[in-house]
């Protein structure tokens, strides 16, 4: 058997791809990321001990984690739809959304560090 009967052997029908697994890893890495926005935010609340320009942030961390779980939970019905009716499943205003978020917890905890006497 010669290289072209190798190759002819090797050019077969690829599975289809299943849409359904990209947008479950998506689901998940969204899920992963706001348990640890809430839990960063939870220790940033415990730390704070009731000093409130402390405790705000990490408050608002733990609603943002929930969001982010919440709107990751959401957004896998949707990719899936979207990527079968070959739309886009894109959302740019999330990931700003995200890194404002994260942004925000990271400006209060350098706050936290240089006020503090860790």
């Amino acid at each position: 058997m010669g290289i072209g009967g190798l190759l002819a052997q090797r050019r077969r029908q690829e599975p289809p791809i299943d849409v359904g697994l990209a947008a479950e890893r998506t689901a998940m890495a969204w899920q992963r990321t706001g348990l640890a926005v809430a839990a960063f935010s939870t220790l940033l609340v415990r730390v704070a001990d009731r000093d409130l320009a402390l405790t705000a942030p990490g408050l608002l961390g733990m609603v943002l984690g929930l969001v982010l779980i919440v709107v990751g939970e959401r957004r896998y019905s949707k990719i899936v739809e979207r990527v079968q009716t070959d739309r886009t499943p894109l959302a740019h205003g999330l990931a700003g959304v995200l890194a404002l978020g994260i942004a925000g917890l990271s400006a209060a905890s350098l706050i936290f560090v240089v006020t503090t006497e860790i």
